[in-house]
């Protein structure tokens, strides 16, 4: 088990309100503001205590596998997996490895970035990947053990595949291993490249396959979240680089959503009025003219869901990216309707999943908008609580 104590420290004003500067100190407003007292963890309990105009809360609650350390002023909300202790240490039935790439289209003469992580679950730990069919070229980019570069056994990658090897690790080690893949200029749109592998981390065992499609045009499409209740919306970002001068990007959602509504259209940073522009209850539609070879081509909209959609209901975004000479078909992204978090405020806001709790990830989100300025202390402080409770 691993013990994750956390600590919040969140200025209170007084009746008449402060303000909290970007370091942390207290700014004075008409009424003055009470000093924040230093808070020390307590193991397995939760407390809520008043001291002069501050709050404290102090959570102690297993989360295996989180961690995280986030800043606030000089205040700090902290959390770090505890060292695990003789009677806990425990390795995994399986080795644990996951891949990941940066995307899974390429266009030709383009680069994709494959992560490999893993924890560590013995002493030694090795990687070995294989492309099918061979590409232009290959190169470790980076490995890190706990944040820090090892000097691993063996490090090689070239057309053919990807091989590390470390030792000397200890059980928990987080190990990173970035390599990227080169495509050649003359790979055919339509290729399909595979990547297999495996580890041996106190045991063996597959890593899968990935596939990576040459396309003309490779699309990003983001949502700002997979889950909607009924009646709430949901933002989409479709992204991609020109390849002529006229582009058109075509969106499809199936079933039909309540409307949709484009929200920006940019091309690298500026924002630009589209030569044509559609959007209704199935689809959005926008041509950009007038671009450049590699200009960066940003579409936002946003879905507005019906009060009456049923939960449970998966809704799919299909799509096209066209110029004057070829069209490509995008990937499918789904996002399901879910009910809306019985949380209240800011916590049900965080509740993505909107199962009533407040997990270490949501909180995390929380607090990474609370650094943007854009969620207020007070706001953290609901989601704090509410991660306290669940």
């Amino acid at each position: 088990m691993r013990l994750i104590v956390i600590t919040l420290l969140v200025i209170v004003a007084t009746v008449s309100g402060g303000v909290v500067a970007a370091d942390g100190a207290a700014i004075e407003t008409s009424s003055d503001m009470n000093s924040v007292q230093d808070a020390n963890a307590v193991s397995e309990t939760q407390s809520l205590q008043e001291t002069t105009g501050a709050r404290e809360t102090t959570t102690s609650r297993d989360l295996s596998g989180s961690s995280w350390d986030l800043a606030l002023g000089n205040g700090a909300l902290v959390a770090d997996t505890a060292n695990q202790t003789a009677g806990n240490n425990s390795s995994s039935s399986e080795p644990a490895a996951e891949r990941t790439l940066s995307s899974d289209q390429v266009v030709p003469g383009g680069e994709v970035t494959v992560t490999v992580e893993a924890e560590a679950q013995g002493d030694t730990f090795t990687v070995s990947e294989n492309f099918n069919p061979t590409v232009d070229d290959a190169s470790i980019e980076s490995i890190t053990v706990n944040g820090d570069p090892p000097i691993p056994i063996a490090s090689a990658a070239d057309s053919t595949g990807a091989t590390v090897a470390l030792d000397g690790l200890n059980l928990g080690d987080n190990i990173v291993i970035e390599y990227r893949i080169g495509v050649s200029t003359d790979a055919e749109v339509g290729t399909n490249y595979s990547i297999t592998g495996d580890v041996t981390n106190d045991g063996e065992a597959s890593l899968g396959t990935d596939k990576i499609d040459v396309t003309k045009y490779a699309v990003e499409r983001n949502l700002s979240s997979n889950q909607v209740a009924p009646g709430g919306e949901l933002t989409v970002t479709t992204q991609t680089e020109a390849r002529d001068s006229t582009l058109t990007i075509s969106e499809v959602v199936t079933p039909a959503v309540n409307e949709t509504e484009i929200e920006s259209v940019t091309v690298g940073e500026d924002s630009v009025t589209p030569a044509t522009e559609t959007a209704n209850a199935t689809a959005v539609t926008v041509t950009v003219d007038d671009l450049n070879s590699s200009d960066s081509v940003r579409v936002e909209y946003t879905l507005n869901i019906s009060t009456d959609a049923d939960v449970g209901t998966n809704y799919s975004i299909t799509g096209t990216v066209a110029d004057s000479n070829i069209e490509t078909s995008t990937k499918r992204t789904e996002f399901t309707i879910k009910d809306a978090s019985p949380l209240d405020g800011a916590a049900g806001e965080y509740d993505e999943d909107n199962d009533g709790d407040v997990t270490a990830s949501e909180l995390g989100s929380a607090v990474a908008d609370f650094g943007q300025g854009d969620v207020s202390a007070s706001e953290l402080g609901e989601v704090v609580t509410a991660f306290g409770q669940s």
